[in-house]
């Protein structure tokens, strides 16, 4: 099979997007989701990304189980500085945020 040059081809630091912050049942609510987001943001500025986008859920006037809050929640997003980019379903956005590249 011809190598499509996916080993040797750098990932493109200047976009990032954390996928799912799934946290165990008996831990949610504790915030730990916060903490991770926020751990990872100087980790994303050392490998030099310019942007860092995530896909969270609107919880404005609903219910929803924490089960179905892989990509997160909106105000979490907020609250570490992401700002709401476009609306992409009924309760789900795209949150993007700006990272400066941090010299190691």
């Amino acid at each position: 099979m011809p190598d499509a040059g996916y080993a040797t081809r750098p990932l493109a630091p200047e976009s990032w997007q954390p996928y799912a912050d799934l946290v165990d049942r008996h831990h949610r609510r504790k915030g730990v989701a916060a903490r991770a987001l926020e751990g990872a943001m100087p980790l994303i500025a050392e490998a030099g990304c310019g942007t860092v986008g995530a896909c969270p859920e609107e919880l404005t006037g609903q219910k929803t189980s924490a089960g179905f809050l892989w990509g997160g929640t909106l105000s979490l997003f907020e609250r570490a500085g992401f700002a709401p980019h476009r609306k992409i379903g009924k309760h789900r956005w795209i949150v993007r945020r700006n990272i400066e590249r941090t010299l190691q």
